[in-house]
């Protein structure tokens, strides 16, 4: 139930059976069992007390900043995720995002892999072409991509709020990218999730470093994910003996978890409410199962609409 905070109001119906079958998951997982009494905790009824903190650093002496997103009524440290944005840059999708998984119990660092105007806010993107540019200039140096993606973990893992032990990433579109090359450096993460991201490994070799589990979202009408691009990366796996899956979703196209993509006017790009629900279920299995996150309830639902 966790993942189903990213979604609107209206989806919740029909994935409340999500408490019986993550419960489920939960009595099995070996972290889970480390964290009995944190998820007792969880099923209490408190109010909420989310809160957002600026987390400033630097990387190659230019200035970043990410948001830390927590419920500070719940104890710590706690589970955690890194979210990573889409390639329009941290704006309210990916912060939206973090403020679900955080009212959901999980602790969320949500990285800015831009860096920051002179007027000291994020860069976001406003144009197609203008989120190419930011994004290509990561995606033509995967070196880079990851040095900047290990440094957002590692400050992540230093907050006290975080318990470094089970830490996990999130991806959207170009985030999904970089969540993989995180996992793909040899970084501790315990689980790796991608939507609707790009899987073209430059280092192929690379799979077998990676230390988690891996959930790959796409859909089957996404043209910037094409098929044989999904079968390098499931032979890249195979050979490197790391655990995945990768589910598709029919009719789904590029984008199919972000309700504004609607609107972008982008070939190939735009929401679909039953991928995004299928994708909330298994992403909160997921990381249930991996992090032995909080034990689902109901929480508040940030409304995209």
């Amino acid at each position: 139930m966790v993942a189903t905070a990213m979604l609107p109001r209206r989806i919740l119906r029909c994935l409340i059976l999500l408490t019986t079958l993550i419960g489920a998951a939960a009595a099995s997982s070996p972290a889970a069992a480390a964290s009995g009494s944190e998820a007792a905790t969880a099923m209490q009824p408190a109010e909420r007390q989310i809160v957002t903190e600026r987390i400033s650093y630097d990387f190659q002496g230019d200035p970043f900043h990410a948001w830390l997103v927590h419920d500070a009524s719940r104890p710590t440290p706690r589970p955690a995720v890194l979210l990573f944005h889409e390639w329009w840059g941290l704006d309210e999708f990916a912060v939206e995002q973090a403020r679900a998984l955080a009212e959901a119990g999980y602790v969320v660092f949500c990285v800015d892999m831009y860096g920051m105007q002179p007027s000291g806010e994020n860069i976001v993107a406003t144009t197609p072409q203008e989120a190419q540019r930011l994004s290509g200039r990561l995606y033509r140096d995967r070196v880079w991509m990851r040095q900047l993606a290990t440094t957002a973990y590692l400050m992540a893992a230093k907050q006290e709020q975080v318990d470094p032990r089970r830490i996990a990433a999130v991806g959207f579109g170009f985030g999904g990218t970089v969540a993989l090359e995180l996992a793909r450096s040899g970084a501790v993460i315990l689980g790796t999730v991608s939507f609707h991201g790009g899987l073209h490994n430059p280092s192929p070799a690379d799979a077998a470093r990676i230390r988690g589990d891996v959930l790959i979202l796409q859909g089957t009408k996404d043209p910037m994910v094409p098929d044989a691009e999904i079968d390098a990366f499931e032979a890249e796996m195979d050979a490197a003996g790391a655990r995945y899956e990768v589910i598709r979703f029919s009719g789904a196209a590029h984008a199919f978890s972000n309700r504004r993509s609607d609107g972008w006017n982008i070939p190939g790009a735009g929401f679909n409410q039953r991928a995004a629900d299928l994708s909330a279920i298994q992403v909160g299995l997921f990381l249930q199962r991996t992090l032995g996150g909080p034990t689902p309830g109901r929480p508040r639902i940030t409304d995209q609409e």
